[in-house]
């Protein structure tokens, strides 16, 4: 059994959860196998940091070889008369109470000697806390053309000239930059699209409200000609889109 291994991480419950893919030796190995490997394992799980540990394995171990009744639900070997007990499903013993129903599938054809074991396990995921929503930024683009600048920096002296004046520096602040986010909401606005949207340009917004319209014009359509002609319609519309997007 190699140390290499998977680690799951789950964001939700913060916590790695390692899948161990391994043939354990069988129960006529000699002893000095049999205790090397499962010492190896014994190690791997004590190096492991992690909350969760899940075993789902043929262990190829006997309880006890003379053993009679839950053998007879678990494997059965290819003559047809020697039944084992040697799948096993294993939990830390922190999460027990969350592995539910553990049983034996009978009848589950999986094309194998052993009988299908199955088993529920129940988690409690961590709520995550919302996150604050983050405000798209303004379309300052819209400040290159000379008369919307001219329009905000009047909105701006207009809305200054009222303000009382204040002596307190964190008051003064608070006036400022509330003064500046109501007159930028006014006149430029903010930019479309989310935050991670932020780098597409007004021209590539309009190429796509054009190809969103192509694309309503094809589904519309139901005869033949007319759908090809707005099929190839809106091809060419997504094509602009990457082409601007580049």
């Amino acid at each position: 059994m190699s140390k290499k291994q998977l680690q799951l991480d789950s964001k939700q419950t913060k916590s790695k959860s390692p899948p161990f893919k391994y043939s354990p030796p069988t129960e006529d190995a000699e002893d000095t196998t049999k205790d090397n490997f499962y010492n190896q394992l014994q190690t791997i799980l004590e190096e492991t940091l992690t909350d969760l540990i899940l075993l789902m394995e043929d262990f190829n171990a006997k309880i006890n070889p003379n053993r009679t009744g839950f053998e007879y639900v678990i494997t059965r070997s290819p003559n047809g008369e020697t039944f084992n007990e040697i799948d096993y499903i294993f939990i830390s013993k922190r999460w027990r109470s969350s592995l539910l129903d553990v049983r034996t599938r009978r009848g589950a054809d999986i094309s194998s000697d052993h009988y299908h074991v199955s088993g529920k396990c129940n988690l409690r995921l961590k709520r995550r806390p919302k996150r604050a929503t983050r405000p798209r930024p303004f379309n300052v683009d819209k400040l290159k053309e000379c008369n919307i600048a001219a329009q905000f920096q009047l909105k701006l002296k207009n809305r200054f000239e009222t303000l009382a004046d204040i002596l307190n520096l964190e008051e003064e602040w608070a006036n400022f930059k509330d003064t500046t986010i109501e007159c930028a909401k006014e006149v430029i606005g903010r930019r479309r699209g989310s935050y991670k949207e932020r780098w597409i340009q007004d021209r590539t917004w309009k190429l796509i409200d054009e190809r969103k319209d192509a694309k309503s014009r094809q589904d519309q359509k139901n005869e033949t000609r007319d759908h090809i002609l707005v099929e190839e319609a809106y091809r060419e519309a997504d094509l602009k889109v990457k082409r601007s997007c580049r």
